[in-house]
């Protein structure tokens, strides 16, 4: 069972690396921080995946001398790391989002972040 949740948290990991990439070019092409704030998210989702592999992975190893318990608490210590990425990915997105109201900038639909988005929800 383990080997199956690590085999579709690396297939995760893949797929929203690729998204994200797609979600943050648009982004940048068009100047859209909406575009930029979901591929942030995908990168989130990225190293998310990345973490809950590890804690999968070391959760599964038995007792040793130093943990006669086993290592079970490696998932809450992912829970953790991946709780510190949500807060640091919000951060950056409000602080982008907050420098542009503070200033006047004004979204703009540019046709490039359209088709980014589309692109990322096929």
């Amino acid at each position: 069972m383990q080997e199956k949740l690590r085999t579709v948290v690396a297939a995760s990991m893949v797929g929203n690396a690729l998204v994200a990439a797609l979600k943050i070019l648009g982004g940048v092409l068009s100047g859209s921080l909406a575009l930029l704030a979901d591929g942030s998210d995908s990168v989130l989702n990225v190293a998310s995946a990345s973490v809950t592999y590890w804690a999968l992975r070391e959760a599964s190893r038995g007792p040793d001398e130093e943990h006669p318990y086993g290592h079970a608490r490696a998932e809450v210590y992912g829970s953790v790391v991946i709780l510190l990425l949500m807060g640091i990915t919000f951060s950056f997105v409000a602080f982008e989002a907050l420098d542009k109201v503070s200033h006047g900038v004004h979204e703009r639909v540019d046709p490039a972040g359209l088709v980014f988005a589309a692109a990322s929800m096929a």
